[in-house]
């Protein structure tokens, strides 16, 4: 069983969200916070010393918003080669930034005849650069990093809407339409804010004015309100209900009012109205805040439903978990100088769970061991237990003094797919008649698109003589659209034809159909022999 992790560095509470499971089947196990004022590194090693199998875990991580940017152009093309050499020099005639210094990552999230809509996510170099270092000095180098927005995007599930993360000390804006992030906006301020302003007005602590605050029910209409008895100091004197209503309200007014104008401007520049505000996030919580934010916004507000019955604080690392676990697709900013060189989940799974169970299986390993080795080699010091003791499980009869690391274990794995496929191909030559199975698959493998241009998990494969046939998810129907389109150019697969598909949760399911050989060609009738006739003398 295989974990992914969500690490969400708030200012406030540093957050770990932890799904189990194995490929797509996962399920949410926990989430652990910790304190931040410890410092972001700190408090994630703290969390990782109580989680069983930290090391291995797949992360994916959040990159906040008010250092980088989102934007979504529209362009007059649809070719994906064409959108790559356009974007760059579209985003910088619409940023302050020198994209010399910046990370550019992209999406396209539609496309029409003649227009496509890409979402780009800017990040500058260094302040990333800084944040994998704190990262991975805690032992926790993420996979993925995506921007905030774009995470918190995936609790939008239907027409327009505005995922709204208060924070304690900023609020993110996920602006979205038909659950894809169009652009995101940032108001500086947060939670810290309202108890700064209390412990201004009534002269308390820090303590004191949080518990205040989660005590006292903002009005939707500017009347007063409690969620019970007045809180007090601990010696029965109370600062009274106008009191502490006079700090809150003038400034939550301020920050609802700000996060009114960009939902204003939102639907100014897209021409698209708002239908609801979901929200997340720890300061989202201050009873009363739903109804007083619907009232001022006119827009329908509701809180975030967060899997396991989580509060909305936990909104954030929980997405990124599902990020991590591929449920969720993002735009990945680990891309160029910043991609991840760890060690790849496809090798993983073969070794754990391929082993020797059959010959297919065994020269799929071969062959992803000899791709994946230069990239994955640096990283293997971090997993050599588990794949050691994985070959000592999966290979009957090896001398575990030849198992002594995990060079030894591949090495050993790989000289049994060689002696696999010798035996094979021997059989091969004695059996007539019979698909060449192993090197179709081969071909298979060689023909499908890079996961970076279109995500394909093939789930059931048929190969006869005649056809080979899978059934497969994929992200959307553009890329299942993408996998037929690349397949029918190897001229091997010319025939494939994409069959039946259905969504299945996030997922796009779909049938493939390849006949093999040939095309036969059309039969030409042949022509009829017209004899001479003698024509007469005149």
């Amino acid at each position: 069983m295989s974990q992914v992790q969500g690490i969400d560095l708030g200012s406030w509470r540093v957050r770990v969200a932890t799904m189990d499971g194995s490929f797509r089947r996962r399920v949410l196990r926990d989430v652990v916070e910790m304190d931040a004022s410890v410092g972001a590194g700190s408090a994630v090693q703290a969390i990782a010393a109580g989680e069983p199998g930290w090391s291995t875990a797949e992360r994916a991580a959040a990159f906040p918003l008010d250092e980088g940017a989102v934007r979504s152009v529209r362009m007059p093309f649809t070719d994906r080669a064409t959108i790559a050499r356009a974007l760059p020099a579209e985003i910088e005639s619409n940023v302050p930034y020198d994209l010399d210094e910046m990370v550019l990552a992209s999406r396209l999230i539609s496309q029409e005849k003649a227009s496509s809509l890409t979402r780009a996510v800017i990040a500058p170099k260094a302040a990333l650069r800084e944040r994998l270092a704190v990262l991975a000095g805690a032992n926790a180098e993420p996979r993925v990093v995506v921007i905030d927005a774009e995470a918190l995007a995936s609790y939008s599930d239907r027409g327009v809407q505005a995922v709204i993360d208060i924070g304690h000390t900023r609020i993110v804006m996920a602006l979205c339409q038909g659950g894809e992030l169009l652009a995101g906006r940032l108001v500086p301020m947060g939670g810290l804010a309202l108890t700064e302003a209390l412990m201004d007005t009534l002269s308390v602590s820090a303590v004191e004015a949080e518990a205040w605050k989660h005590e006292t029910v903002v009005p939707a209409d500017g009347a007063e309100g409690w969620s019970g008895a007045e809180p007090t100091d601990g010696k029965g004197a109370s600062p009274g209900a106008l009191r502490v209503l006079g700090a809150l309200l003038p400034v939550l007014d301020d920050q609802i009012a700000e996060i009114r104008a960009r939902l204003v401007a939102f639907e100014d520049e897209f021409g698209v109205g708002i239908d609801e505000v979901i929200l997340a996030g720890g300061g989202s919580q201050l009873p009363g805040l739903v109804d007083r934010l619907a009232t001022i916004t006119g827009v329908t507000c509701r809180m975030a439903r967060v899997p396991g019955g989580h509060p909305p604080a936990c909104a954030l690392s929980v997405a990124l978990a599902r990020v991590a676990a591929g449920e969720v697709p993002a735009t990945d900013l680990r891309i160029g100088e910043f991609s991840f060189r760890g060690h790849a989940e496809i090798l993983w799974n073969v070794v754990s769970y391929g082993g020797l169970a059959t010959a297919g299986a065994l020269l799929v390993g071969g062959l992803v061991l000899g791709v994946r080795l230069m990239q994955t080699w640096d990283e293997f010091s971090a997993i050599d237990t588990r794949i050691v003791e994985s070959v000592n499980r999966s290979v009957p009869g090896v001398d575990p003094a030849r198992l002594a690391d995990s060079g030894m274990a591949l090495a050993i794995v790989k000289e049994r797919a060689d002696a696999m496929q010798e035996r094979v191909t021997l059989l091969g030559s004695i059996v007539g008649g019979e698909p060449p199975t192993l090197g179709m698959l081969k071909k298979l493998s060689d023909a499908l698109p890079a996961n970076r241009v279109a995500r394909v998990d093939v789930r059931e494969l048929t190969l006869t003589a005649e056809a080979l046939s899978f059934k497969a998810e994929t992200d959307s129907y553009e890329a299942a659209a993408k996998i037929e389109e690349t397949l029918r150019s190897d001229p091997t697969f010319a025939q494939a034809v994409k069959g039946e598909e259905k969504k299945s949760g996030d997922m796009l399911v779909f049938n493939m159909s390849i006949p093999l050989g040939e095309p036969e060609a059309a039969e030409t009738p042949e022509a009829e022999t017209v004899e001479p006739v003698a024509g007469k003398e005149g």
